[in-house]
């Protein structure tokens, strides 16, 4: 049998086997998948009573505070500020259910009825050996005010529990019943909780004892669907639930359902019992059909396919004999510039004489081998990425490089790189190198200020100004509005209109602050009065910051104030009152809350810009030949890089703060990941003289899965740290070692090392060991905040040793399963040229300019409007193909816009934006919105998305 065909049998029978394969992972990949959901689920669910069982404790507390006896007016103070409706979704209320005697009936309905509530008794009727009867029930509702007086001791259900909680003085949960809050209205069953009252200083040591010393409970009702809502709402579009009262799974103790009539996946089946509180709820959780991964699952057929045509090509290409590659080696001999001819796959297959003069290397030597044996330890790694992003595009390129020839001697090399193709399929590379080292005039090592996001994040609290040059206030955030009364567009109307806000005797000093800006010098903090449109006056501490432009002149003045009008009032009273001191706790986490908020505003803002600023930045390096300018160029990319990485560490402190940042679970190269990171932190290691070393147990498996950009946005800010924070001429080790499943990273420098007092704050937000730490060495103080959580998201913990003038270790382990490598398909270039006319609504004039160039690049035409108003009147006028929507613009927005047009156009409607999160792409597609494109813009996103609605051009 002849080769082609034995391959082509073998070839068939390994795709049936991959295929075979592939369906047996895409079954044991969906189980993972539902475990992991329904634990969650499970964790969720006790993790929320956890937190009703404190609120119970938390009344307890009240009781015991105010030695056993709290008034109505108080309760209901507490209860308020529970916020119960928006934090503890579910429960009904917390009330408090007093212990009566037969004797004592009387006198609690005269005491209750003097109160004011002339209707109040206790039901229902009958003789018992114990009473008790619903006082307190908070919040104090028409639907909580059925359940007032009511005696829980009179039925079963309800008394087995309380009877529970005194025997044992712990918390009990009930069984199934019917609250009597109920009105035959969307009923829903309910259960309830209790946390025993007792009496002081009467001994508890025996169950007689305890009913003795009994007074009251503490409780809660439930409504089940409220209560399980609450935990799974955003889980109901992959799997369904079920929770029973008792173990079992009789449809009698039903307590929820959350989709009686959906259908469900039957091979898929989680069932735990829950012992709560001394109760038993059986919990059944099958996925939905819409948890089937329906794309995954045809993956095995694709496999097999592809498998197959592969099979048949290949052995086509047998058959036919297929020449190699011959080289004309007379046509590139003498010419000056160093040749290198590679394969497809980058391997050297030629190099003519001026190469081997260049580097030193002979053709033997060279051969086979990739030409990044040039590259080196200064070779600038985003030229690298450029080369390699180019090569993976099949586009020819240009730039400029560090090589290194055979000894080690570095050289300048002008490197240019063309594909040849054959049938549109790329069969070589050829690169021209020319030594340029004796034309480079000076180090590309200046790095633009970028202190303006730092000194904003320092000094955020509550009212945030920014006050330009002739004193116009043109940003006054929300809370600053919602207190001085006026909107942004009246306190921006004209210069100095914020002086209202002012006393007479202070305005002379404020404007003053600001006649010093204009000549450099910033009064960095002091305290003043604001007075509102409605003479409401409260007192600000204020920090500000000086924002220059390029030509070091001030440009702003950033301010922001923290009302410490409280503060001042109640500097005695804090001393001697528990409640207020409990109530300025509350004004922090409120500014720390705003604070976020803040984050996240500004990050949009300046994302904004920062489109036009990297777009343009690109175009112009793209069309730039002069080699300095071209080095002007690559300062400012780099610096504008920086100030994303700011952005992002802002974005992802904030999504942390939300709960909305995720973990993707992937399959990766570990020792690829490590040796990359390494690489890119070779050249600041170098410049300090310090070594990098890398030690791995044996152990270590090359493929692990878990969030590869995640773990290196760790790793890599801690070795960051490391070389930042090291004495010149040391070393820093990075540790590496695999047990259970569980990675093990360190990080050790012979550093300055961390005092004990700062250790413990290390991990905060906008912490650094002192003030001075930022201004010799840098930073937002997010950096180990950010790595501590998202260690924590990948199921591991990072702490600290360290001693000062010593050195630190950071250590940190993640939960990293073993994996088989997954090779991954090239990308195939794409050509984006589109026939198609189109609307673009921005108000930002850079970027209007460069969207304009963009889709002029890509053969379209396009009509470019300032806000959504102008956008309805223009798209009612002429005929479009798509829409680029704005989120953000005056008078009207993207939203607004889009709404309007939905009502009578299904035009394709692609949002522009710097809102980048997942609640706001998810509101994009909710207002009609068909897809988007964030900010700043990527050229093959943007032609990705437009190629779903245009026609490619011939």
């Amino acid at each position: 049998m002849k080769l082609h065909k034995i391959v082509l049998i073998i070839g068939i029978l390994i795709s049936f086997l991959i295929g075979i394969i592939v369906y047996s992972y895409y079954i044991k990949e969906e189980q993972y998948r539902f475990n992991e959901v329904a634990k969650k689920i499970v964790v969720k669910l006790e993790d929320r009573v956890k937190i009703y069982r404190e609120i119970l404790y938390g009344g307890l507390a009240l009781f015991e505070a105010n030695n056993g006896n709290v008034t109505r007016e108080q309760w209901a103070i507490y209860i308020k500020q529970l916020k119960l409706k928006d934090n503890f979704p579910g429960i009904q209320g917390v009330g408090y259910s007093i212990v009566l005697q037969e004797d004592e009936l009387d006198k609690n309905i005269a005491q209750i009825r003097s109160e004011g509530f002339s209707n109040y008794k206790i039901y229902p009727e009958g003789k018992r050996d114990l009473y008790t009867s619903i006082i307190y029930l908070e919040p104090f509702d028409w639907r909580n005010v059925r359940a007032f007086g009511y005696d829980m001791y009179s039925e079963q259900t309800r008394k087995f529990a309380m009877q529970y909680a005194i025997e044992t003085g712990n918390p009990s949960l009930s069984g199934k019943v019917r609250l009597v809050q109920e009105n035959g209205k969307d009923e829903q069953a309910g259960f309830l909780l209790y946390l025993p009252h007792y009496k002081a200083n009467m001994p508890l040591d025996t169950k007689e004892n305890r009913y003795k010393a009994i007074k009251g409970f503490i409780y809660s009702p439930f409504r089940a669907k409220d209560f399980m809502l609450g935990i799974v709402e955003n889980t109901l579009d992959q799997v369904s639930l079920k929770l029973y009262d008792k173990q079992g799974k009789n449809e009698e103790k039903l307590l929820f359902d959350s989709q009686p009539l959906t259908k469900t996946l039957s091979r898929l089946e989680y069932v735990t019992n829950l012992n709560i509180d001394n109760h038993v709820w059986t919990l059944k959780i099958n996925p939905l059909n819409s948890f089937e991964n329906k794309v995954d699952k045809i993956y095995p057929f694709i496999f097999t396919f592809i498998g197959i045509l592969l099979s048949f090509l290949y052995s086509s290409k047998l058959k036919q004999n297929e020449d190699i590659l011959e080289m004309h080696d007379d046509a590139l001999h003498n010419i000056s510039q160093g040749v290198i001819v590679t394969n497809e796959n980058q391997r050297i297959i030629y190099v003519n004489n001026a190469f081997e003069e260049l580097t030193g290397y002979t053709k033997k030597e060279i051969y086979g081998k990739k030409p990044n044996i040039l590259q080196g330890i200064d070779s600038d790694i985003d030229t690298m990425k450029f080369i390699k992003h180019k090569l993976m595009l099949n586009e020819s390129c240009e730039c400029e490089i560090i090589n290194y020839k055979k000894d080690g001697s570095k050289f300048w090399n002008q490197l240019s790189i063309t594909p040849i193709f054959e049938n549109t399929e790329v069969i070589r590379y050829i690169a021209i190198l020319n030594d340029i080292t004796n034309k480079k005039l000076a180090d590309e090592d200046i790095l633009f200020e970028k202190n303006f996001l730092t000194n904003i994040l320092e000094n955020t609290n509550a009212v945030i100004a920014v006050i330009d040059r002739d004193g116009v206030m043109i940003r006054l955030n929300k809370y600053g509005q919602n207190f001085v009364g006026y909107t942004q567009q009246e306190v921006a109307s004209k210069a100095y209109f914020w002086s209202r806000f002012l006393n007479e005797n202070i305005k002379n000093k404020v404007f003053g602050i600001i006649e010093q800006a204009r000549n450099g010098v910033i009064v960095e903090s002091f305290q003043n009065s604001w007075i509102s449109k409605y003479n409401e006056e409260r007192v600000f501490e204020w920090s500000n910051a000086l924002v220059n432009n390029e030509y070091g002149q001030m440009k702003y003045i950033i301010t922001v104030g923290i009302d410490i009008t409280k503060q001042k009032e109640v500097e005695y009273e804090l001393i001697q009152n528990e409640k207020i001191l409990k109530q300025a706790k509350e004004e922090a986490e409120r500014a720390n809350r705003i604070k976020s908020q803040f984050l996240a505003n500004m990050s949009h803002e300046i994302r904004t810009p920062l489109n036009g600023i990297v777009g343009f930045i690109n175009l112009l390096k793209k069309a730039e030949k002069d080699e300095k300018k071209l080095s002007y160029i690559n300062m400012v990319r780099r610096s504008s890089n920086s100030l994303i990485d700011i952005i992002n560490d802002i974005l992802d402190i904030s999504k942390i703060e939300d709960g909305k940042l995720s973990i993707e679970h992937t399959v990766f190269n570990l020792y690829q990941e490590l040796d990359d990171i390494l690489t890119l932190y070779a050249n600041n290691a170098k410049d300090k003289n310090i070594k990098l070393k890398l030690v791995k147990n044996d152990d270590t498996p090359n493929f692990i899965k878990s969030d590869s950009l995640r773990f290196r946005q760790v790793l890599a800010n801690l070795i960051s740290n490391a070389i930042k924070f090291s004495k010149k001429n040391s070393s820093i080790t990075v540790s590496v070692k695999y047990k259970e499943e569980y990675l093990y990273v360190s990080v050790s420098d012979l550093g300055i090392g961390i005092p004990k007092d700062a250790q413990k704050r290390i991990f905060e937000p906008f912490e650094q060991e002192n003030n001075s730490t930022t201004r010799t060495f840098g930073g937002t103080g997010l950096g180990l905040a950010i790595s501590k959580e998202l260690v924590e998201l990948m199921g591991g913990e990072i702490s600290l040793e360290s001693t000062v003038d010593k050195g630190s270790t950071f250590s940190f382990y993640i939960s990293a399963p073993k994996a088989d490598d997954i090779s991954k398909e090239k990308k195939q270039k794409k050509e984006y040229k589109f026939k198609g006319h189109i609307l673009v609504a921005e108000d930002n004039k850079t970027n209007q300019l460069l969207i304009d160039i963009l889709l002029k690049d890509m053969n379209l035409t396009c009509k470019i409007v300032e806000d959504g108003k102008e956008a309805v009147e223009e798209f009612n006028k002429d005929t479009y193909d798509l829409i680029l929507m704005d989120i953000t613009m005056p008078n009207m927005d993207g939203i607004e816009a889009t709404k309007i047009i939905r009502e009578y156009s299904d035009i394709p409607i692609i949002a522009l934006t710097a809102n980048s999160m997942k609640d706001d792409i998810e509101y994009y597609f909710e207002m009609g919105m068909n897809s988007f494109v964030p900010k700043p813009i990527k050229v093959e996103l943007l032609g990705e998305e437009l190629s779903k609605y245009l026609i490619y051009s011939s």
